[in-house]
């Protein structure tokens, strides 16, 4: 094998160093070359060429023991310089040790060893998200060894922070050496879950390391190193390290305690939420110098925690809103399932669908959370503005999309809009970015606070893949002859931190010559699609993630699934997900047929339910290769180890992955806690010639040399706007002139905010009031633009002035341009001359005519000319399924069934989604006549949701993505003769078992279907309190007649007053709460706890509380049992 760097010699060196105490930098610099090596080695033994490596194992194993033995003694200060050549030594050992974990020529029964070493190593780095991932590796193969020692089990346990685990556990008959090692990590677990003082567990380990020294005991090493880990531990501990913090009590319960997911350490970018001794404020109090606050940090790093002890620090005290805005609606989805689960614990609420416009005044009975878009939240606070007076709180999620355009105007006037009120309200600002470069110096408010940490659990490798231009063979027609099949081999370029390597004939690139004639065959050469796959098939490893800068690259790629892989036909999820997208889509879809091959596409032309459904598989591991575009860069977060980038530009290289795209989805491979490095690798095609390109390809390996400055969408449109400000009363009313869309939509954008601040400074003069308008905004802009958008503010402050106050109020409740409003107006009035409310539904006031003068207004305007919107409209509003809508509308381009799902889910997502319910939402403002404006007022959510049904309407809100099953339910729920007439349909669906839902949607029943019902029954319904009031719970065992209650009841297995056994059923598809019922010999399950009940006995059985059931009741057909707690926990 090539030897680009000596081991020994890099280990000789090394070691001579540290003896030496030489330079820092000299001892960081050798340590990261052996790191770079290792990684260059783990990669090539993913190419089968392990054996090769057989050579370099002792002295890989030296250098982490020596590493490991060298530093870990070693007491500095935090933050010194020493200290950091510590930390990165450790870390280097770690790798070291996680690579001898992982090579398949070391046996299984020495693997698990270096999982282990590896995992003591990441957690004295201060890096336990890694040690936690290598711990559990660990722990599955000793699992698997005969005769494995059960303490060595316990050891990977505790490092896997499983404390849970270790506290329940019974051990078997033991020697007393083994049962104080027991002893001793079920004390220490037991203070990491609940708290206390910690110090006297400490003692003992100290202690007990020493007894075993003198026993000479085998124990005795792994003992000495978990201990350092368990100071480690406790200095980490999020109890330990908030423990200034009261306020936070019953969270830190949920998330050490009651949640499945537990959180016990805060991590190195996390620490500035300390409450230091020596201050009286942290980041979480209510310190004036945090009101506005500037989080930075990558992906991964710990943000959402951030947030979550954010939010709840708000809500805790004073009852009221916090706001979570992200910039899509795939998002608020996200957030909302990472939310809920902890918040609903405490008794926060969730929210990602307010209905304004139904809803007469806010009456908040409990905190609440509201996840948004941009666009909700600004319509929100321009129609409820009582609503600030309770807001705590108000995130900013990837705020540095800021700079994109419109979306991203609106976007900035928000976070100027609360900035401006905040001299009013009383709530706390946060902004988060994951992305942003030289970001004090972008922004020009002096009471922001800034956060900001380069620090993340996982690494980053980048790597290029290239035909050297000494390997090209065919460069022309001339130079291949007829049927000639040549290969030319392609290398890898890799990229770790400063180091760099190349890997010849990674793989070759086949070129045919023609039948008949000299020349190149293009039909039957690799393309660079084909490429791609043979990079996949290369690295040999699943699941990976292919982006695509364009959506016919993806189509391409796809084409090509067959030719590389066989079809997966006994796969029951992915039957189930075909079976999905074929009821949405139709059977004669590009992404029906890549299913065959466990491959999958994600982009923007595929509607939101099956896009959801697609994460979900990926994330299952149902789907190995997903192809992707920018649609996964807005935050969506999958588990991906390797990205392949197969294109990054067009073809001709005119356009392009823009920076912040570029870092946002390369900042989410090598997930925190799932993962240890991320693998990032990169097509240079031969088209990629220009030089500027070739260079931004070698800087898409350093992302940290990208720019992506925090910018102001103004910037941009500023270009072109210097000529305008003459015609700036032209443009609010409306009228076209020669400038390009984009300057005049923005000018539009502009008077939006301009009026809604002159309606807040009325009494200003303009230079008064612009200062105000300069106050409002954070981001640094150019000078230029300074100049040109003054004149244009003062040009449409003068109109404002001249708009009678009370239309000026309405227009600043749309959000719309003045123009927009005043034809809004006219088509109310031209409604309301017509209204009848004896004839007249909602859709029957809105004639198509009127529907045409709303299209016309230019914030409304269809996607498409040649199309029926109107029939479109009211077949959507009938509750038609998607593809008979695309089939019947959007079939007038005679393109593929591809284009047609384009343009109908581009449609949908416009129009109904977004357009529309704005529309009618604005209508509303103008109405003045009660019936009217009640009857007007349903119309938003029955466009945004597709149906006049209000069932199936509250299904959507409540968590059904797919609104054809929403329908579906709506008529189940109507037709059911079973149900009791007092429930809701909520009520309804959260009691009903699965094999009745089965029953119902007979084929269309599947895994994707039951993890929508589930999803749903978790977040509406109520949790129970009953071992709150009484100290115990009595309830019929339900679902007796599918499992074993027949057999236990005929063999006399169940008796008056016997016991029975609770247990968590984590795998339960349909409830993520179930707890199954067993006898007590654990021959027979019985059934599950009833819904209602459940989520509380699972949390009471998840926070370590000892429960066991009494049978109250029986006969052949009913089960009734009492369940109490055990007086002491074990």
């Amino acid at each position: 094998m090539e030897q680009i760097i000596n081991l020994d010699g890099l280990f000789s060196n090394l070691k001579s160093l540290i003896e030496n105490k030489s330079d820092i930098k000299d001892i960081c610099a050798s340590l990261e070359k052996i790191h770079f090596e290792v990684i260059k080695r783990n990669l090539l033994g993913q190419k089968s060429q392990e054996q090769e490596m057989y050579n370099d194992i002792e002295i890989i194993s030296k250098i982490g023991f020596y590493l490991l033995s060298a530093l870990i003694d070693i007491n500095l200060e935090p933050e010194s310089p020493e200290n950091n050549m510590r930390l990165y030594g450790m870390t280097v050992a770690a790798f070291c040790f996680e690579l001898l974990s992982k090579l398949s020529i070391i046996q299984p029964e020495e693997q698990w060893e270096y999982n282990l070493f590896s995992s003591i190593c990441y957690s004295l780095s201060e890096n336990q998200a890694n040690g936690i991932v290598l711990a559990k590796e660990g722990f599955g193969k000793l699992s698997k060894i005969q005769g494995k020692d059960f303490i060595y089990l316990l050891f990977l346990k505790f490092l896997s922070r499983e404390y849970k685990y270790i506290v329940k556990y019974r051990r078997p008959k033991s020697e007393l050496e083994s049962a104080q090692i027991i002893t001793i990590l079920k004390e220490f677990s037991r203070h990491m879950i609940f708290g206390g003082d910690v110090e006297k567990v400490i003692v003992k380990f100290s202690d007990y390391k020493s007894q075993l020294f003198n026993s000479n005991s085998q124990y005795f090493f792994a003992f000495s190193l978990i201990y350092k880990v368990a100071l480690e531990m406790y200095r980490c501990s999020i109890r330990n390290l908030l423990k200034l913090e009261p306020d936070l009590e019953s969270y830190l319960k949920v998330v050490t305690q009651i949640d499945t997911k537990n959180l016990y350490e805060l991590w190195p970018s996390q620490k500035f939420l300390i409450k230091v001794e020596s201050e009286d404020e942290s980041f979480l109090s209510d310190n004036p110098k945090n009101n506005i606050s500037i989080i930075s940090m990558p992906t991964s790093a710990g943000k959402t925690m951030i947030a979550e002890l954010s939010i709840f620090k708000s809500l805790i005290k004073n009852a009221g809103i916090a706001i979570y805005v992200v910039p899509s609606l795939a998002l608020t989805h996200e957030i909302e399932n990472n939310f809920f689960r902890r918040f609903r614990k405490v008794g926060i609420d969730i929210k990602r669908e307010i209905d304004i416009d139904t809803i007469e005044e806010l009456n908040l009975t409990s905190p609440q959370v509201y996840v948004l878009t941009p666009e909700k939240l600004d319509l929100i606070i321009r129609k409820k503005s009582e609503i600030l007076s309770w807001v705590r709180l108000i995130i900013f999620d990837e705020f540095h999309k800021a700079g994109d355009g419109e979306r991203g105007w609106l976007l900035e006037t928000l976070i100027g809009w609360f900035m401006f009120f905040q001299r009013t309200y009383q709530y706390k600002i946060i902004m988060m970015s994951a992305i942003i470069s030289n970001l004090e110096q972008s922004v020009i408010n002096d009471n922001i606070s800034f956060h900001l940490s380069k620090w993340s659990p996982t690494r980053k490798l980048y790597g290029v893949y290239f035909l050297p231009s000494s390997k090209k063979l065919v460069y022309s027609k001339k130079n291949i002859l007829a049927k000639q099949v040549i290969q030319e081999p392609y290398s890898l370029f890799l990229r770790y931190k400063h180091h760099r390597a190349v890997m010849d004939s990674v793989f070759y690139k086949e070129v045919h010559g023609k039948k008949t004639k000299n020349g190149y065959d293009s039909n039957n050469s690799d393309t660079k699609f084909d490429l791609c796959w043979k990079a996949i098939t290369n690295l040999n490893e699943r699941p990976i993630l292919i982006y695509f800068f364009k959506k016919d690259d993806i189509n391409s790629f796809i084409d090509r699934s067959s030719k590389y892989l066989g079809k997966m036909t006994n796969e029951p999820l992915l039957n189930d997900l075909k079976r999905t997208v074929i009821k949405k889509l139709g059977a004669h879809h590009r992404l029906c047929k890549a299913l065959d091959y466990g491959v999958a596409f994600h982009n923007g032309d595929l509607p939101e339910d099956v896009r959801t459904s697609i994460e979900n598989a990926y994330r299952r591991g149902v789907i190995k290769i997903l192809a992707c575009t920018t649609t996964l860069a807005d935050g969506v977060n999958l588990p991906v180890s390797t990205l392949i980038i197969g294109s990054c530009f067009n073809y001709d290289c005119s356009r392009g992955i823009n920076n912040s795209d570029y870092k946002n989805i390369v900042g989410r491979i090598g997930r925190a806690l799932t993962d240890t490095e991320g693998k990032i690798l990169i097509f240079k095609h031969d088209e990629y010639y220009k030089d500027n390109v070739k260079e931004k390809i070698l800087l898409f390996t350093n992302p940290s040399l990208l720019e992506t400055p925090l910018r102001s969408a103004l910037e941009d449109a500023t270009n072109n706007m210097d000529d305008t400000v003459d015609l700036i009363e032209s443009i609010v009313e409306g009228k076209r002139i020669s400038q390009e869309i984009h300057v005049q939509k923005m000018i539009e954008r502009l008077q939006v905010f301009v009026f809604s601040l002159y309606e807040q400074l009325e009494t200003y003069d303009f230079e008064s009031f612009y200062q105000e308008y300069v106050n409002c905004f954070f981001i640094n802009t150019s000078e230029i633009t300074k100049q040109i958008i003054k004149p244009v503010t003062q040009a449409i402050y003068q109109v404002a002035s001249n708009i009678p106050s009370d239309f000026l109020k309405k227009c600043n409740c749309t959000g719309l341009s003045y123009s927009t409003n005043i034809k809004l107006n006219r088509i109310v009035q031209k409604i309301s001359q017509e209204f009848n409310v004896a004839i007249f539904s909602s859709l029957d006031i809105i004639s198509e005519e009127i529907y045409s003068e709303i299209l016309a207004c230019p914030e409304f305007t269809s996607p498409f000319e040649k199309i029926d919107n109107y029939g479109v409209l009211k077949q959507w509003l009938s509750g038609d399924t998607y593809i008979n809508i695309r089939d019947n509308y959007f079939s007038h381009t005679n393109g593929s069934i591809e284009e047609k799902t384009q343009n109908c889910t581009q449609y949908i997502r416009e129009m109904f989604q977004y357009k529309l319910p704005w529309a009618f939402s604005a209508l509303l403002v103008f109405c003045e006549n009660t019936f009217l404006k009640t009857t007007l007022s349903v119309m938003p959510q029955y466009i945004k949701y597709g149906t006049k049904d209000g069932n199936a309407i509250e299904l959507c809100v409540g968590g059904i993505d797919s609104r054809e099953l929403a329908i579906t339910l709506s008529k189940f729920y109507a037709e059911d003769k079973e149900r009791k007439s007092e429930d809701d349909i909520t009520k309804w669906l959260v009691k009903i078992y699965p094999d009745k839902l089965a029953k119902l949607l007979d084929q269309n029943f599947d895994y994707y279907t039951l993890n929508q019902v589930s999803k749903f029954r978790s977040v509406r319904r109520e949790m129970s309190h009953e071992f709150e009031k009484n100290q115990y719970l009595s309830c019929n065992v339900v679902g007796i007649f599918f499992y074993d209650y027949s057999k236990a009841y005929e063999n006399n297995a169940i008796n008056p007053e016997s016991f029975v056994l609770l247990e968590q059923d984590r795998d339960n598809a349909y409830d993520m709460y179930a707890v199954s019922v067993f006898s007590v010999d654990h021959r027979f399950k019985l059934g599950h706890i009833p819904a209602v009940y459940s989520e509380e006995v699972f949390d009471l059985i998840e926070s370590g509380d000892e429960l066991y059931g009494i049978v109250q009741s029986y006969n052949a057909r009913t089960l009734s049992i009492k369940i109490m707690k055990t007086l002491d926990r074990q």
